[in-house]
């Protein structure tokens, strides 16, 4: 059996490169010093420091996240406006992509969006016209509208069609409820409508 013999030199050098390695490698893999691959909240941290949510604790370093400290008033307000401009850079305008003239609508048909008036686009098709409703600056409401009695809804609108809105649309039967989330900084006023055909 061969003996290998390591001189006092090497082993110094090597267990430095280990020491400076470590924590380096481990810094690389999620940004702060402080979380560690098994921390619990480790994804989420990693996905607020890559969205430019949070920027750390120690600046100007900024090498650690501090995830066991209280979260003081001053941070809270950094977050929320940075998550603001995460939303504003990075989120499109989804569901509403065509601009209306005053006096029509957003219509979805399946397949595209298009601009229409409520009067019915062919026989047998109606469109019903819910209450306007003031949507508060980052306010979620749910706005109502019903077709007549023997309709289905068959699409869904909202006016105007703003690209600060966010809009869904569940169908049930003759009614529709649309979830309108306003991302503006100012309210606005919302009407829906239903499209409605004969059940």
């Amino acid at each position: 059996m061969r003996e290998v013999f390591v001189s006092r030199r090497a082993w110094i050098i090597g267990v430095t490169l280990a020491v400076a390695l470590v924590p380096a490698l481990a810094f690389a893999s999620h940004g702060f010093e402080d979380v560690p691959d098994s921390n619990v909240f480790h994804d989420d941290i990693a996905w607020m420091q890559e969205t430019g949510v949070t920027k750390g604790c120690n600046p100007p370093e900024n090498t650690e996240y501090c995830p066991q400290r209280a979260l003081i008033r001053g941070e809270e307000a950094a977050f929320f406006h940075r998550y603001d401009g995460y939303l504003r850079d990075s989120l499109e305008p989804r569901l509403l992509p065509v601009e209306c003239d005053p006096g029509q609508h957003a219509v979805f048909d399946g397949e595209n969006w298009q601009c229409a008036t409520a009067d019915p686009v062919d026989p047998g098709v109606t469109a019903a016209v819910g209450e306007t409703m003031t949507v508060g600056a980052s306010e979620t409401v749910d706005l109502t509208v019903s077709c007549g009695e023997g309709e289905t809804a068959i699409a869904s609108s909202i006016n105007p069609s703003n690209a600060d809105l966010d809009a869904s649309s569940e169908l049930s039967g003759g009614d529709v409820t649309i979830t309108v989330l306003n991302n503006g900084i100012e309210p606005v006023d919302v009407t829906p409508y239903a499209i409605c055909a004969a059940a």
